[in-house]
C-alpha cells in the first residue's frame, strides 16, 4: 500500500523492503512457525523456572509461584486466585511444580492470566 501511495518503482520497493528487513532483524527476526518458539526459548523457560524457585529445592510450591508473581510485579488478587493458577500448572497434585510441569504449561497452547503476565 505504501509502496503504491508513494509511486515507488521495484528498486525503491526493494530497497525499502530488504531496509525494513534489517531493522527488524536487530529483535529477533521472524516469528517462527507455531512450535519453533518454543523450542527455541527452552533455555529461558527453564531460566524462569528456575528464578521462581527460590528456595533453590528443585521444585516451586505455592510461596514460591506467589513471591515470584508479587517479585514481578503481579501479585495474586488472594490466596484462592494463587491456588487456582498453582493447580493448572501442578498437573501431579503433589503441592510441587517440577521444571517439567513447568515447561509443559508454559508450552500449552492454552491461555491464562499468569502467563501472559510473565
Amino acid at each position: 500500500i505504501m509502496a503504491k501511495e508513494l509511486g515507488w518503482g521495484w528498486r525503491e520497493k526493494r530497497k525499502q523492503l530488504k531496509e525494513a528487513t534489517d531493522y527488524i532483524s536487530q529483535f529477533g527476526g521472524a516469528v517462527p512457525p507455531d512450535g519453533a518458539l518454543a523450542i527455541g526459548t527452552a533455555s529461558d523457560v527453564r531460566d524462569l523456572f528456575h528464578t521462581f524457585d527460590m528456595t533453590g529445592n528443585g521444585y516451586i510450591d505455592l510461596v514460591d509461584l506467589k513471591n515470584a508473581a508479587a517479585m514481578l510485579g503481579f501479585p495474586f488478587k488472594n490466596d484462592a486466585e494463587a491456588s487456582r493458577a498453582f493447580a493448572k500448572i501442578n498437573k501431579q497434585k503433589d503441592g510441587k511444580i517440577t521444571e517439567d510441569e513447568f515447561v509443559d504449561w508454559w508450552n500449552s497452547k492454552t491461555e491464562d492470566s499468569l502467563k501472559k503476565s510473565i
